[in-house]
């Protein structure tokens, strides 16, 4: 992700484990993150290699625990770039570097897609930030009404009270004292928040 709005570049602990890169003790940075929480970190990963969309940079990254993406770009380097030129309804990105032009695109968001196994076996192992959903389609079944209780006590109660374990179908039967609230004739229904009622 790049973030105008962060100061430092930032690479979570994970991808930084999976990826074996070695990271330096560096002065305590206190990092305040989306929910207003201080979060400390003291390590750094110089000169990383990163490729984006062919082009290549060389970066280095505070080491953070991260939480909605693995890798931030901020501040730290777009400054480096120079001039840039931010298209946020093409989602492109424009500078240059080197004497070159170099234009990124963004991803727009996709719709849900299926998972292949070695996506799957990838997302178990390496725990990254994303979210994945099963879905399975199951036949109807009939309810088992029959008690199933390792207790033969309690299976006898459930037996003898069915009745009162089967899902409500019509409203309560009515009762010796019904409660009601009398409202005078055309008046608007009541809106206040609840409060504690005397039992009188």
């Amino acid at each position: 992700m790049i973030d105008g709005g962060s100061t430092h570049n930032f690479l979570h602990n994970r991808v930084v484990l999976s990826l074996g890169l070695k990271t330096t003790e560096t002065t305590p940075l206190r990092v305040t993150v989306g929910n207003g929480e201080e979060i400390h970190c003291n390590q750094l990963c110089t000169a990383v290699q990163v490729h984006i969309q062919q082009h290549s940079f060389t970066i280095d990254f505070h080491v953070l625990p991260l939480c909605g993406v693995d890798v931030v770009f901020g501040v730290q380097w777009l400054k480096t770039l120079g001039p840039v030129l931010t298209d946020y309804g093409a989602l492109t990105m424009k500078f240059i570097t080197g004497g070159k032009l170099i234009e990124l695109h963004g991803d727009r968001e996709k719709g849900i897609e299926p998972m292949s196994p070695s996506q799957l076996h990838r997302f178990v192992h390496t725990n990254p930030t994303t979210t994945f959903f099963h879905i399975r389609v199951e036949t109807a079944t009939t309810h088992n009404s029959s008690p199933n209780h390792p207790l033969p006590a309690i299976n006898t109660l459930i037996s003898k009270y069915t009745s009162l374990f089967q899902p409500p179908a019509t409203l309560p039967p009515s009762r010796s004292t019904d409660h009601t609230i009398n409202l005078l004739p055309n008046s608007t229904p009541v809106n206040v928040r609840p409060y504690r009622y005397p039992y009188f």
